[in-house]
């Protein structure tokens, strides 16, 4: 599998498991097996880059509870030995820090992706993680 194109059955599969992960809120270490050494995150809130900044990250969002990532709208661009992934992920959640922290709110994010292959495992990571916008949920 070196240098396998990449496959967007392979990509659905990937962004599966990303959002299946981040709804289980495991250790840092499983989703650092995902993301590219040189990840570039850009949140609304701020940019991380690279493993220690997405574990900054990270942090941030372990306040939220009851979380469920699905995903409305997929575009998926296989360009050479990368992906470019647009998505609109709804996101809903509960937050441990709010007034009323059992109250559950959604979100919708556009997000984009860049998706490459490990030299070393083969497996997809992400180069670039994107929120290109943010809204509530009316």
């Amino acid at each position: 599998m070196t240098n396998a194109p990449i496959t967007e059955a392979e990509v659905k599969t990937f962004i599966r498991d990303w959002f299946q992960k981040l709804d289980n809120h495991p250790d840092p270490a499983r989703l650092l097996s995902m993301v590219s050494e040189s990840l570039v995150m850009k949140m609304p809130e701020d940019e991380f880059q690279n493993h220690e900044g997405f574990i900054k990250w990270y942090r941030g969002v372990d306040r939220f509870r009851d979380q469920s990532h699905t995903v409305k709208a997929l575009r998926i661009e296989i360009e050479g030995k990368t992906a470019i992934v647009k998505l609109i992920n709804r996101w809903q959640r509960s937050d441990a820090k709010a007034q009323n922290s059992e109250e559950h709110l959604a979100f919708y994010a556009a997000q984009t992706w860049t998706l490459l292959r490990s030299p070393q495992t083969q497996k997809l990571l992400i180069a670039t993680y994107t929120v290109d916008y943010f809204l509530p949920e009316v």
